[in-house]
């Protein structure tokens, strides 16, 4: 199937003239999807296309973002009918700075990708007050670790070596300093993540559910 235009054929997003590839991952030179799909599949073909709007992020800057949901789990059901079955999501207190506590949906999609919404109000009002990027998992992490540290152990026995003049291993030390640079680098993930298509994609699952006609009431 060939592209009219800049028309994206897979979503139906209008990509601008000379763009080479689409929000969806629709690669116009190659003709393939060459990226992670979006969140949420949408069915654009034949004479009911309907192109998407462009993505666009929540802006939170100016204060917490109203919810329709009246409760967490009401929530939950809202974003379960967006999001895609892959994606798991799990509510658990987080620490507030200014002292106690508040709910919060952590939501994963695979090993690397994650973001926890907090939630802000009571029962009569829900906000999001925040949505924090993150490698939701363990293996994600102890990959990151594993890695930086034996970098840094590799430098630091190249560079000793060749100060004493033959082969002088180093692990501890190099270990060490990949540890403490092992966070950083989790903290550029979370950066780039935030910046992603997949987040903008989950702002504007987040609009959709808070969109729905009638919000879902739980149990």
């Amino acid at each position: 199937m060939g592209v009219s235009g800049m028309d994206c054929p897979k979503c139906g997003l209008i990509n601008p003239s000379g763009g080479l590839r689409c929000d969806c991952g629709y690669n116009f030179e190659t003709h393939k999807v060459d990226v992670v799909a979006p969140l949420q599949e949408r069915k654009t073909s034949g004479s009911n296309a309907v192109p998407r709007r462009p993505l666009a992020m929540l802006d939170l800057s100016k204060g917490p973002y109203a919810l329709k949901a009246r409760s967490v789990p009401d929530l939950l059901v809202s974003l379960k009918t967006i999001l895609p079955p892959h994606m798991t999501m799990a509510v658990k207190q987080v620490a507030l700075k200014k002292g106690g506590k508040t709910p919060s949906i952590q939501i994963q999609d695979g090993l690397w990708r994650g973001a926890s919404l907090i939630i802000l109000g009571t029962n009569q009002q829900l906000t999001l007050g925040a949505i924090i990027y993150k490698v939701p998992t363990f293996a994600a992490k102890a990959i990151v670790f594993i890695g930086t540290c034996a970098a840094f152990s590799v430098i630091f026995t190249l560079f000793a070596s060749a100060m004493l003049g033959r082969f002088a291993l180093v692990g501890m030390g190099g270990g060490f300093v990949g540890a403490i640079v092992s966070l950083n680098v989790e903290n550029m993930i979370a950066r780039k993540l935030r910046d992603s298509p997949w987040s903008a994609e989950l702002n504007r699952a987040i609009e959709e559910a808070n969109a729905l006609p009638t919000c879902p009431r739980s149990g």
